[in-house]
């Protein structure tokens, strides 16, 4: 009974062993998975802080450009006047969609932030997911092996038990004949 305890033991292991190993395969796919639109978003974060950098210092230069303009202006004649407003209003219309480009920008870059760390959030615990189930596929087949070995030497003890029956078994049958022997000759 004992034999097929360990026998039902080690299928029991060793399907618990293919079933980690199947959930191990799948966390590291879905792992390399996060991996590339992890680093998808940081080549995004990368592109959209450059254009929020390059958008800040056109509007940086825009507005020097704006001050320098209003100082010149200032020494121009009263007919430019008109002509002044109208480049002013421009600039400024210029500078609230810049403003409001960076605005934009600003969110998106938060927003892509955001959604990097969970994604970082999410490798964490996929990793640690990885090497729970390494650990245990490991304990599983130390396990294994452990119980192969218990059934191994099982077998090789109850090989020498059959062994030693049936030495014992021809003893028996031997000392039968012996003793019937003598019967047998005290009869006749």
């Amino acid at each position: 009974m004992e034999l097929d305890e360990l026998r039902a033991e080690i299928a029991r292991l060793s399907s618990a062993l293919e079933e980690a190993s199947a959930a191990n395969i799948k966390a590291g796919e879905y792992g390399l998975q996060i991996l590339d639109e992890k680093q998808q978003l940081e080549v995004k974060l990368v592109q959209l802080q450059a254009q929020y950098d390059a958008a800040k210092a056109e509007v940086d230069a825009t507005k020097k450009a704006l001050a320098q303009f209003q100082s010149q202006q200032k020494s121009v004649v009263k007919s430019e006047i008109d002509h002044e407003e109208s480049l002013l209003e421009e600039t400024m219309n210029r500078e609230q969609e810049y403003v409001s480009r960076i605005a934009s920008l600003e969110f998106e870059l938060k927003s892509t932030q955001q959604e990097l760390e969970r994604y970082r959030s999410d490798l964490d615990r996929l990793q640690t997911l990885h090497t729970s189930a390494s650990e245990t596929a490991l304990d599983l087949d130390t396990q294994k092996k452990h119980l192969k070995e218990e059934l191994r030497e099982l077998k090789l003890r109850e090989q020498r038990l059959l062994n030693d029956y049936s030495e014992l078994e021809e003893e028996n049958i031997g000392l039968q004949k012996q003793v019937n022997f003598p019967r047998y000759n005290t009869l006749l």
